[in-house]
């Protein structure tokens, strides 16, 4: 397909210093998206097939310029990214007269791969044990390291996810983690200083994994990732389900966003472990470590773990008890 047929491509702009500035063009391939058989997921923004090893991502007719802009933009960051960690984008088209993005087949995401909202804690253990959720953690830490360091868009650029939750943890058949779903991902210029703030837009994300000055709609940076990577970590190391599942949008502010509580860390956590996963989500953004921090410390932790004592203790699997000794995700 001419490049002229898929116009909908053009134009990445980011957020700089002086304004409102277009990123140089990038090569992609040109696909005319046909045959496509019956619909696998859909989402706010576009429905997705599946077809040998790809996933066809298509958008949806009904969404307006609003909706083609934050595609165009999710895609012109796929297209940009080389991360092991991170989904990868095969080509760009049309299918039906609407855009469509051709990804690699990823064949779940964290929540579903773990049941995090189920109530079989040891099956999870056992299918996923410590050392192998540490992984998932180093993996999807890396991830937000190379988005956030400028290697990935342009020296000069760097990309915040803004929605990184379990449901945004891809997992590929092999149990590989795969940051996926960057339609509410923004870039911005690369200023040299880790905590710089840019003015964006309040309120984007998911309020449960949503950093606090998101929340608030004040300037925010890179280090919304790192507050909502802690809230996934702890889920899917803790196994407790999910952050204040019985929390109201009204409780969240209050407790939460206004007053800094946070889950209670396992007691049986590597100090190591619970140090790092309490200063990722403390509620000032420059007492936060960077992405890049937070998967240098995991990966010293996964090299000193002991997958081999995956249960230190004899409680019930299935207690629902929350008493802090029944955990043991990480020992020391």
């Amino acid at each position: 397909m001419p490049i002229e047929e898929c116009e909908w491509f053009r134009h990445l702009t980011y957020r700089s210093g002086t304004g409102v500035k277009s990123a140089p063009d990038v090569r992609v391939e040109i696909m005319n998206c046909r045959n496509l058989d019956k619909p696998v997921g859909h989402g706010w923004q576009a429905t997705v097939y599946k077809t040998g090893e790809f996933a066809v991502k298509v958008l949806r007719r009904s969404g307006g310029a609003k909706l083609l802009l934050s595609f165009r933009k999710e895609a012109q960051i796929l297209a940009r990214l080389n991360h092991p960690h991170a989904c990868r984008l095969i080509a760009v088209g049309v299918a039906a007269g609407s855009p469509c993005v051709v990804l690699e087949w990823i064949e779940t995401d964290l929540a579903r791969a773990m049941n995090l909202h189920g109530p079989h804690r040891a099956s999870v253990e056992k299918r996923w044990p410590n050392a192998e959720r540490l992984r998932l953690a180093v993996e999807l830490a890396s991830a937000l390291a190379y988005l956030h360091s400028g290697n990935s868009i342009d020296e000069d650029l760097v990309v915040i996810h803004r929605d990184v939750k379990p449901e945004n943890v891809g997992i590929t058949a092999s149990g590989q983690v795969k940051l996926i779903d960057f339609g509410l991902a923004t870039v911005v210029e690369r200023l040299g200083e880790p905590h710089a703030k840019w003015q964006l837009t309040g309120g984007a994300g998911s309020a449960r994994y949503m950093a606090p000055e998101v929340a608030r709609h004040i300037k925010y940076g890179t280090a919304v990732d790192v507050y909502s990577f802690a809230m996934t970590a702890w889920e899917f190391l803790a196994l407790r389900g999910a952050p204040f599942p019985h929390f109201s949008a009204a409780d969240h502010r209050a407790y939460v966003i206004d007053k800094g509580q946070r889950p209670n860390i396992p007691r049986r956590w590597h100090p190591r472990l619970a140090a790092l996963v309490q200063a990722a989500w403390a509620p000032s953004p420059r007492a936060r470590p960077t992405a890049a921090e937070v998967a240098t410390a995991l990966t010293d932790l996964l090299g000193d773990s002991r997958p081999n004592r995956d249960r230190l203790d004899d409680d019930d699997d299935d207690d629902d008890d929350d008493d802090d000794d029944d955990d043991d995700v990480l020992v020391n």
